[in-house]
């Protein structure tokens, strides 16, 4: 799998943080099958912005810088969740090395496909930030057949 055909780090365009499922995973090869099931499921590559831990804090503070004083302030007040702010959340997991995805996803009914794509590659703190709320994400349940 080649990263630049796959992958969009620092400089993407996507239309953070609105309708997009965010998650973390401990390892580079889990996110990067992530991925690849994601494109294999039809999810756009350019909709996907998978970040290694290194390239994270370089990536959001650019995206802050180009933001601008204002809707910095309108993003700290709507995306904030009972942890802190999210974006702080995700900047402290990719400090202690975890590698950050995200992904557009504008249709609520995806929401479950993509996380369940997430969950079943390891991700954590998975979570939905949708235009005025955020959502946590859980791995589905597996009913116990007998």
């Amino acid at each position: 799998m080649t990263k630049d055909t796959t992958f969009q780090h620092v400089g993407s365009t996507l239309s953070f943080p609105r309708k997009h499922v965010f998650g973390v995973f401990d390892s580079l090869l889990e996110g990067e099958q992530a991925v690849q099931e994601l494109v294999d499921a039809r999810y756009h590559a350019e909709d996907i912005a998978f970040i290694p831990s290194q390239d994270f804090p370089s990536a959001f503070q650019e995206h802050v810088r180009k933001e601008g004083l204002f809707w910095q302030i309108i993003h700290k007040l709507e995306v904030t969740s009972d942890e802190g702010a999210t974006s702080e959340l995700y900047l402290a997991a990719a400090r202690q090395g975890f590698h950050i995805i995200t992904i557009y996803v504008p249709q609520r009914e995806h929401i479950g496909d993509v996380s369940a794509i997430l969950f079943n590659h390891g991700a954590r703190l998975v979570k939905y930030i949708g235009n005025w709320s955020i959502e946590d994400l859980f791995p589905p349940i597996k009913s116990d057949k007998r």
